[in-house]
């Protein structure tokens, strides 16, 4: 089955090698579940299945799922409940004071 990853248009950034290693553990365990990430428009996303497989390509490692879904691991949010690389980038967004942003009045 052809890995159907998203193409992004910034850099793969590094994941810490404790994250890498719950998801090869999650892969081994075929376990099940929904991962929370950010799409390629920034946009946050999920997908639900079985996880199948971490996949290395030029444009950096994927999450595969059976069904042939694929999610960039440094834009994970969640992996079945469990924070991902992109955790802290998501909170931010609860923690961020919105009157204080430039919406175009300035």
């Amino acid at each position: 089955m052809k890995l159907q990853e998203q193409t992004y248009k910034d850099a793969y950034l590094p994941v810490d090698p404790d994250f890498l290693e719950l998801l090869t553990q999650l892969t081994h365990e075929n376990r099940s579940g929904k991962v929370h990430f950010f799409n390629t428009r920034n946009d946050v996303d999920d997908v639900q299945g079985v996880l199948k497989a971490l996949v290395k390509t030029r444009s950096g490692e994927f999450l595969q799922l059976i069904g042939g879904s694929a999610v960039r691991v440094d834009k994970i949010i969640t992996v079945l409940g469990k924070p991902g690389p992109a955790f802290d980038e998501y909170d931010s967004y609860g923690s961020v004071c919105f009157n204080c942003f430039d919406h175009g009045q300035f």
